[in-house]
């Protein structure tokens, strides 16, 4: 009996430990409990993120924003496509309701009219490491951003 009950637990210890790697997610929601530091740490690596969906008083205009990359360094944040590129500043803030990504342009005028719509103080509704939802504080336009790994 005893060789049995040896037996069995060594035929299941496979199913009790994994090697999986979990990928780590931030907490979201509106009652975040992300800091800025961390959300900054986050994403200032230069990466690429794109814009997976761009919804404007419930209609789609992600394809307004195709071939266009967004990278968030640890000091700016530069918006490009194939074509045109532009410079700018971000930061997280946090108010006492939800985290905020906030985008500014270094200029007045900005080189491509569609990426005016970015320039704002973004609510954060989620974050993970390779995803981030965000929506207007009117609640007019919503961004889904992916981040691509190099």
């Amino acid at each position: 009996m005893k060789k049995l009950l040896i037996i069995l637990q060594i035929a299941f210890l496979p199913f009790l430990v994994s090697c999986k790697k979990e990928t780590p997610v931030l907490p979201s929601g509106p009652s975040q409990t992300i800091t800025v530091d961390s959300a900054s740490r986050a994403i200032a690596t230069c990466n690429k993120w794109v814009i997976a969906s761009y919804i404007k008083d419930g209609s789609d205009h992600t394809a307004d924003f195709n071939m266009t990359g967004l990278y968030f360094c640890p000091d700016d944040f530069t918006v490009a496509n194939d074509i045109m590129s532009q410079n700018g500043k971000w930061f997280f803030s946090k108010t006492a309701d939800y985290l905020q990504l906030n985008l500014m342009f270094n200029s007045d005028i900005v080189v491509n009219p569609v990426w005016q719509e970015l320039q704002d103080g973004w609510m954060v509704n989620n974050f993970e490491p390779n995803l981030m939802l965000l929506q207007s504080a009117d609640r007019t336009r919503r961004i889904t951003l992916k981040k691509l790994e190099r």
